[in-house]
C-alpha cells in the first residue's frame, strides 16, 4: 500500500517525493497538493523516486502517465527515478518523460549529456583527426546545416596541462590533433543559437531529437535579438556556416562560446534553473581565446560570480561537479590575487570530499594550485 504522505523535498529546481511504497489511488490527493504549488512556483518539475519499488503494476504506470500530462498541462516536467532495470525499461518504452537511475543521475542529466545519448552518437559520428563530427538540426529553427564535433574518446585522456585552468581532454599526438575546446561548441549559422552539448541539438543521422529543456525553444527563439547582437558586435564578413564549421580562428572560437554563455542563460527559467556551471565554463573559454591584450579579469571576475553560485547551490548539481566547481574557484580567486579565499575554498574542498577516492583528480589539483 503506498503511503498517504510521501516524503517530499526540493532538489533544486525539482521536487523530489519518495514513492519506494509504491502507487495506488490514494497517492492522488498528494498529486493534486503537488500541482496546485506548482502553479505559482519556478520550479522545473517533480521527480517521482520509486527506490525500493521491485515491480511498477499497470495501475501505477497509469497514475504516472496521469500525472505527466497534469504537469504538462502547468508547464512542468516528470521525472522517474528507479534502480530496477525492468521498471526503467517499462516506463522508457513509452517515451512520455524522463526516466533515471538514480538521484545523482537526475543532478547531472540536467546539466550534462546522457550517458546512453553519448553512446549513439560516437557510434554514428564520422572521425575528423582526433574528433567525431556530425551534421546536426537546429531545434529552434530547423535549419539542417549545424556542424558539431565531440572529442573521439577512444583517442583522449583527461589531464591537467600547464596554463589551463579547466581539465582538459588531451590526446597523445597533441601536434596533429585539434583542439577539442575550439570545437566544443555547435553554433546554428541561423539562429545563432549554440551549445558545447551536441545532445541539445536534433541529431538527424542516429534519429535522436533534441533534449533542450521544456520550453527551451521558445525562450531561445525570444532571445535571438541578444545572440544577433553578439555576432554583430565582431563585425563578422565571411558567411557564418563557414565561420562556425572548421577550421575555425580564435576570434570565431570565442565569439562561439559566448554565444554558448548566452544560450545557457536563454534556456533557464530562472537563476535557479540556469546552469550556472556551464555558463562559468564559457567564459573561461571566451578567455583562453582572446585575443592578445584583451583584459582577462572581466571574465575572470565574470566566472568567478558564477562559480560562486555553482557552490552555494548544493542541491542542483551532481557531487563530481560540485567539486570540479571548487577547484576552477580556485584558480580563478588566485588569478583574482585572492589567495587567502582560494585556501579557503580548498578547505572546503577537503572538508567534503577528501576521503573519496573518485574525487582524487579534484583534489590533486587543487594540491597543485595551493601549494
Amino acid at each position: 500500500m503506498a503511503s498517504q504522505n510521501p516524503r517530499t523535498y526540493r532538489s533544486g529546481q525539482w521536487i523530489v517525493i519518495e514513492c519506494g511504497g509504491g502507487l495506488d489511488a490514494t497517492s492522488s490527493a498528494w498529486m493534486r497538493d503537488i500541482l496546485s504549488q506548482m502553479r505559482d512556483s519556478t520550479w522545473t518539475g517533480v521527480v517521482i523516486d520509486l527506490t525500493g519499488l521491485d515491480a511498477l503494476d499497470a495501475g501505477g504506470k497509469r497514475i504516472l502517465l496521469n500525472f505527466h500530462r497534469s504537469l504538462q498541462e502547468n508547464g512542468r516536467s516528470l521525472g522517474v527515478v528507479s534502480e530496477v532495470p525492468a521498471i526503467r525499461e517499462e516506463l522508457e518504452s513509452e517515451g512520455h518523460f524522463s526516466v533515471l537511475q538514480d538521484l545523482s543521475e537526475l543532478k547531472r542529466s540536467i546539466h550534462e549529456m546522457a550517458p546512453e545519448r553519448m553512446k549513439a552518437l560516437v557510434a554514428g559520428g564520422v572521425r575528423t583527426s582526433n574528433l567525431l563530427s556530425f551534421r546536426l538540426r537546429c531545434p529552434v529553427c530547423r535549419c539542417e546545416d549545424v556542424k558539431g564535433w565531440i572529442a573521439d574518446p577512444a583517442r583522449h585522456h583527461r589531464a591537467w596541462l600547464p596554463h589551463e585552468i579547466t581539465l582538459q581532454m588531451a590526446t597523445d599526438d597533441p601536434v596533429n590533433s585539434l583542439s577539442v575546446d575550439a570545437y566544443a561548441v555547435a553554433v546554428c549559422p541561423e539562429c545563432l543559437f549554440a551549445s558545447m552539448r551536441v545532445d541539445w541539438f536534433d541529431s538527424p543521422g542516429s534519429r535522436l531529437p533534441a533534449t533542450l529543456p521544456e520550453g527551451g525553444v521558445e525562450r531561445l527563439a525570444k532571445a535571438y535579438g541578444r545572440r544577433r547582437t553578439i555576432v554583430q558586435d565582431r563585425n563578422i564578413e565571411s558567411p557564418l556556416t563557414a565561420y562556425f564549421g572548421m577550421p575555425r580562428v580564435d576570434k570565431a572560437v570565442q565569439c562561439s562560446w559566448a554565444l554558448a554563455e548566452e544560450s545557457i542563460r536563454a534556456v533557464g527559467r530562472d537563476r535557479s534553473s540556469t546552469d550556472g556551471f556551464g555558463i562559468a565554463i564559457a567564459i573561461l573559454m571566451q578567455a583562453k581565446f582572446a585575443s592578445e591584450g584583451e583584459d582577462l579579469m572581466q571574465f575572470y571576475t565574470a566566472s568567478y560570480v558564477w562559480l560562486k553560485q555553482v557552490v552555494e547551490q548544493v542541491g542542483n548539481y551532481a557531487e563530481d561537479r560540485l567539486a570540479e566547481a571548487r577547484v576552477y574557484l580556485i584558480s580563478v580567486a588566485l588569478a583574482m590575487g585572492r589567495e587567502s579565499e582560494a585556501r579557503q575554498i580548498h578547505r572546503s574542498l577537503l572538508e567534503g570530499w577528501n576521503d573519496d577516492p573518485e574525487a582524487e583528480i579534484w583534489l590533486e589539483r587543487a594540491r597543485q594550485l595551493i601549494h
